[in-house]
């Protein structure tokens, strides 16, 4: 029988398929769960106003989500698409997370995404 881990965050490993682990590693090399990834992705936001995070599809909806696919916001408003110098896509994108306005670009759906807090009030301005 198979020995179940329990990660440093106190959880078991997050459900995941045959060629990925349940777990995230933080910089000091603990291993947590997904949720716990998740609520630490949301804790560095609010403390530097930043994030690295992907844009998604979810039943044809834009949201942000975080790397193992947990929904950091489902209130996306695409802006504007362009290309950059290689031909790459760019999204120039908004979304919703603690009642503020963040404003970023990805490199398209399903693709990397870097994004601030802005001082805008409304999404659909």
């Amino acid at each position: 029988m198979k020995k179940e881990l329990i990660l440093d965050c106190g959880h078991k490993e997050s459900v995941h398929s045959n060629i990925t682990r349940g777990y995230g590693t933080d910089k000091d090399g603990n291993k947590h769960c997904y949720e716990c990834c998740l609520e630490m992705d949301k804790k560095e936001m609010r403390k530097t106003g930043k994030c690295f995070a992907y844009h998604s599809k979810e039943n044809g909806k834009d949201v942000i989500s975080s790397w193992p696919g947990l929904t950091i916001s489902d209130k996306v408003e695409i802006l504007n698409y362009s290309t950059d110098n290689f031909g790459g896509e760019r999204t120039y994108l908004r979304f919703v997370f603690d009642n503020e306005i963040w404003s970023g670009f990805s490199m398209g759906v399903g693709m990397y995404m870097r994004a601030k807090r802005t001082k805008i009030k409304e999404l659909y301005a």
